[in-house]
């Protein structure tokens, strides 16, 4: 009977019914919520300079709008997304529901090792996806790599919750704040350098963006990391630009 569930024709139903149960947890997390705490509250309990402000949180709704999309793909295409892909999107369902009750029950270290989980799939399933028409590419391929962006960034933010966790001080708060944003720039880097992304791209400087606006809004506000940030920013859509440019020439050599 399971196998029958998951053949190619009738996937398309249960990812429809995997991103519902995506959504209605994540959002009872908050409306309950989950062990008396939203998911916001719950990250005040481990402060450190890398977290963005809370609006910058409001990118899930894009993702999950364009996780629907994806959903939705195979009965406005009338194609089947490609077997493996889906398996591998129901497993981040199932990592992402799993990372909201490890996070709500402030069990840290599992949050950490499920979220580095969490990566890892969405970094296989960017590695797989390749451009194809448009519908597939606002359907699929931009929201899958939104996700995959986003990921990225919070899973830098769950490392920075497991040492505060650990109460592990380190010694240079600000410096170690713009390690990791220019980890966020090794990350542009490292996908550009494949091919142009600029959805993923566009995630870094939201989340850039949202850490200038907290630490402008907070007491000190750290010119260092604000001005790290905004370098950041900067390098990203210089970068993303130039791989524009790089992938033009590749494509009309003169």
């Amino acid at each position: 009977m399971v196998n029958q569930l998951f053949k190619t024709q009738n996937m398309k139903w249960v990812n429809v019914f995997f991103i519902i149960a995506v959504i209605a947890v994540n959002t009872l997390a908050n409306a309950l919520p989950i062990n008396g705490m939203n998911t916001g509250e719950i990250s005040t309990l481990y402060p450190n300079l890398f977290v963005p402000a809370g609006i910058t949180f409001s990118i899930w709704s894009v993702i999950y709008l364009g996780l629907i999309g994806f959903t939705l793909f195979p009965f406005i295409s009338g194609k089947h997304v490609e077997p493996s892909l889906n398996r591998k999107f129901l497993l981040t369902c199932f990592l992402n529901v799993s990372w909201i009750f490890a996070w709500h029950y402030l069990l840290v270290e599992l949050s950490l090792f499920i979220m580095l989980a969490f990566l890892i799939t969405l970094y296989r399933i960017y590695l797989r996806q390749r451009p194809q028409d448009r519908l597939f590419n606002w359907l699929v391929y931009i929201p899958l790599n939104l996700y995959f962006a986003w990921i990225c960034v919070a899973t830098i933010a769950n490392f920075t919750a497991v040492f505060v966790h650990w109460n592990i001080e380190l010694p240079y708060p600000i410096i170690a704040t713009i390690i990791l944003i220019i980890v966020t720039q090794l990350l542009v880097w490292l996908v550009n350098s494949n091919r142009p992304e600029p959805s993923f791209s566009a995630v870094i400087i939201w989340a850039l963006s949202g850490i200038i606006i907290k630490r402008f809004s907070s007491s000190p506000f750290y010119l260092e990391i604000i001005i790290a940030a905004g370098l950041g920013i900067f390098f990203t859509l210089s970068y993303t630009i130039i791989a524009y440019r790089n992938q033009s020439i590749r494509s009309n050599p003169v």
